[in-house]
């Protein structure tokens, strides 16, 4: 155990360590058992703990990699950066950036205000207020809540579900058992998903692209229009439905019922009917089915 204020500490080649430091530096490397870490007002930088490793800092930048224990990380007005973990990692953080990657274990992030971004994990949990958010290569589920910020997800291979308000969320290669969102205020655009997805979304567009349809699609929006990708060859049953809105279908293909009453209503391909299928009830936007990979119409000038 090393207590010290207003100056560093260093320690390399420990067994079990406590650093304790006020206003001051702390770096660790090559330690051989567990490590507890306190700090405020300086850096901290780990490289290499055996056990499990626990580290609360204050108003500076916490950089720790090679850990083969549960990773535990507290962290106010300054920046994270954790990589190669080697089981569970844990960042409750406040007004901080936040680096994760190379997680073997589930990444539960917390944080406000700033970035978080997580690459390679096993599974994610994050909660942001106020943060953009950017996830790449999560082979298990993600639950996800934010406000007031955008999420960028990439190579998501479990159950992925999104709650936010004033939300923008961008999404491709998604497969999984479940893609469940709900937001508003901002753009959806989720492409080259696969698996049940249910989305609700208010004053804002959507735009879909499923690489197949395994499993039914549903779409609830409000003050939302919608932009459908159908894949090619793809027979399934196709439900729209839209209040102060039309509806514009591309595919050639004609539907089996076309109607507009002030709720314009497009139903196609009902010899499909037992099928998963694609549900759309939206209200003040237009609902557009095109071929994917199929450019918007564009008027030529005289």
């Amino acid at each position: 155990m090393v207590k010290n204020a207003y100056g560093p500490i260093k320690a390399r080649g420990t067994g079990t360590a406590d650093l304790i430091n006020v206003h001051g530096r702390v770096s660790a490397s090559a330690v051989g058992g567990g490590l507890v870490l306190h700090t405020s007002y300086e850096d901290v930088a780990v490289d290499g703990v055996q056990g499990d490793c626990h580290i609360d800092s204050l108003h500076g930048e916490v950089i720790v990699q090679n850990v083969q224990g549960d990773l535990l990380i507290g962290n106010t007005y300054g920046s994270v950066r954790a990589e190669k973990a080697a089981r569970k990692l844990t960042i409750n953080a406040s007004h901080s950036e936040v680096v994760a990657a190379d997680i073997q274990g589930q990444a539960e992030i917390e944080s406000s205000y700033e970035t978080i971004r997580l690459t390679r994990a096993a599974a994610a949990k994050i909660r942001g207020r106020h943060c953009d958010i950017v996830l790449a290569g999560i082979k298990g589920p993600v639950d996800l809540v934010d406000d007031h910020g955008t999420v960028e997800a990439d190579d998501i291979h479990g159950a992925f579900r999104v709650e936010g308000q004033d939300l923008g969320v961008t999404g491709r290669s998604i497969s999984g058992p479940e893609l469940r969102l709900q937001t508003s205020y901002q753009d959806v655009r989720i492409l080259d998903f696969s698996g049940p997805a249910t989305v609700s979304l208010s004053h804002g567009d959507l735009t879909l692209r499923p690489r197949e349809l395994s499993a039914s699609i549903e779409v609830r929006g409000s003050y939302c229009a919608v932009t459908l990708e159908w894949p090619a060859g793809l027979r399934a049953p196709f439900d729209g439905q839209t209040t102060s809105g039309a509806i514009a279908w591309d595919l050639p293909e004609k539907p089996s019922l076309q109607k507009t009453n002030g709720t314009s209503v497009t139903k196609a391909f009902p010899d499909a009917a037992g099928k998963p299928g694609v549900t759309i009830v939206t209200s003040y936007g237009d609902i557009r089915v095109k071929g994917a990979g199929q450019q918007p119409n564009v008027a030529k000038a005289d």
